[in-house]
């Protein structure tokens, strides 16, 4: 009895959890807040450079992708991308639908449209974006491959965070030496006033998602590791060895 009496009650257990969760919120959001106040809501990406095997760890910002036109390789410029997905028609040699910007919620329903209004769309999207809401591009990608369509990652373009979800929708998937597509840990800016265990069961379940996604577009799962093992505030920028063995790509050009 007297090790019962020393044993918290269940009020005592389910107080002490609500205080932890709330602890826990706090220190999200005020991480979340200094961050606004050092860096600003639209912060200048710091340079980055070539990426080589073993070196491949960038720093993130979702709206902004690296390139340099004036040398092989991505380099150290960067261009803003927009804050919502655009679909639009490239006039080049080879036509192409233009997938540009942050996979926002709407963007699903806006590719929807843009194909019922462009019936003669080609099969080929280029996708330059540095990701958004997961649950959205794994239903862009799922659209992707039932329309049949390719997908490609141009020279200067970038495919990070939840866009290559897009990319492995394609029945074929090219990406260029010169083009950056990466992953790291699922982030959700909505964690910093989520309830902990909430934010956990939410987080395993889009893992499992992505997994079921990923074998059933013939993509390696395995690529979600090295996605786990990256912070969000990085990404991992995938070599051609990569992009080959996971099958994420079907062939990388020049």
């Amino acid at each position: 009895m007297g090790v019962l009496n020393r044993l918290p009650s269940a009020k005592s257990a389910i107080r002490g959890c609500m205080v932890l969760q709330v602890v826990v919120a706090a220190l999200l959001f005020t991480d979340d807040i200094a961050n606004v106040l050092i860096y600003g809501t639209d912060r200048q990406a710091p340079v980055t450079g070539p990426v080589s095997p073993g070196d491949q760890r960038r720093d993130y910002r979702p709206r902004y992708a690296p390139f340099d036109p004036d040398r092989r390789g991505p380099g150290n410029r960067t261009q803003t991308l927009p804050r919502r997905m655009e679909f639009s028609l490239a006039d080049e040699e080879n036509p192409v639908i233009i997938a540009s910007g942050q996979i926002d919620d709407g963007a699903a329903d806006r590719f929807v449209q843009f194909l019922a209004d462009h019936p003669e769309a080609p099969q080929l999207i280029a996708l330059n974006s540095g990701g958004g809401e997961v649950r959205v591009a794994l239903e862009l990608g799922r659209q992707i491959r039932d329309g049949g369509f390719a997908t490609t990652v141009k020279s200067q373009a970038s495919c990070l965070s939840s866009c290559p979800y897009l990319l492995a929708g394609g029945t074929d998937r090219t990406v260029s030496r010169e083009a950056w597509v990466g992953v790291h840990q699922h982030y959700f800016d909505e964690n910093a006033v989520m309830p902990l265990f909430i934010a956990v069961n939410g987080i395993q379940q889009g893992q499992a998602d992505t997994l079921v996604y990923l074998d059933a577009m013939g993509v390696d799962p395995m690529l979600t590791a090295i996605a786990m093992r990256t912070p969000p505030e990085d990404i991992y920028i995938l070599v051609e060895k990569e992009l080959l063995d996971f099958a994420l790509a079907t062939e990388v050009v020049d």
